[in-house]
């Protein structure tokens, strides 16, 4: 099963893809993601949104891109 720290961590890595999203959210319907790991994950980021400086929840700056222009988790 995967953990609700990698899903975060692909999620963002993506930088909040919508594909990236619906693709855990299939893996949930597959059993390959737990319901309470969905439910953990879809809680703690269903706000999130990629700007060009990183990731935001709402308008706090979650993950700064770096002078690369590459977010680190």
């Amino acid at each position: 099963m995967m953990s609700v720290k990698k899903m975060v961590e692909l999620y963002v890595s993506y930088e909040c893809s919508e594909d990236t999203w619906n693709m855990m959210y299939q893996m949930t319907c597959y059993g390959l993601i737990s319901q309470d790991n969905w439910s953990k994950f879809f809680e703690k980021c269903k706000s999130w949104y990629a700007e060009s400086d990183g990731i935001h929840d709402c308008e706090k700056l979650l993950y700064e891109r770096d002078e690369n222009g590459f977010i680190h988790i």
